[in-house]
Parts: structure tokens; sequence; C-alpha cells
């Protein structure tokens, strides 16, 4: 397996494999999904960047209830989201395409 590396990451990889992690977690319609295997095969470098963020979801999804039960996490207002409305975490812009 290829090593994290053996891949440097840009700034707009970042961006493009946390907006999928995101979107994954939400749902896919049939046409995210072919545009998804597109970026997959655009550089081997997505994959390993999806599966990083994939993982990071995963950690959080697993720690938070954790943490609220503990009292060590205030609770949120979640809303409802389309899947096709990416989360954004930072303060950024959403890009446009």
């Amino acid at each position: 397996m290829n090593t994290p590396t053996e891949y440097p990451a840009s700034s707009r990889m970042e961006d493009d494999a946390f907006e999928w992690a995101t979107r994954l977690d939400g749902g896919l319609t049939p046409e995210d999904r072919a545009e998804l295997d597109a970026w997959l095969a655009q550089n081997p470098a997505h994959e390993w960047r999806l599966a990083h963020y994939r993982q990071f979801y995963a950690n959080i999804h697993g720690s938070v209830p954790v943490l609220s039960a503990e009292g060590r996490l205030a609770p949120v207002a979640v809303r409802d989201r389309s899947p096709r409305e990416p989360t954004r975490v930072s303060p950024r812009a959403p890009r446009t395409r």
C-alpha cells in the first residue's frame, strides 16, 4: 500500500477529498457517484486522501456519543440537510465549479 509521503497533497486535493467525504456521509446520487469515480481515477492520491477523511469522520461519529454522555461535549442544534449540501467545517467560502 502506498504511504502518504508518496502522495504529497495539494490544497485543492485536500479540499476535494474533504468535500467528497462530507458528501459520502450524506449519500450520493448516481450522478454524484459518477463524478466521484472520475475524480478518483484522476490521481492515485485521491483515493488515499478520501480514505483519510472517511476515517476522520468515522472517528468523530464514534467519539461524539461518548463525549456527549460524559458531559465533555456541548449539544448543538442539528439541521436537516440534503445529500447535495456538504457541511463545511472551515470558514472558507464554498468553491464554485
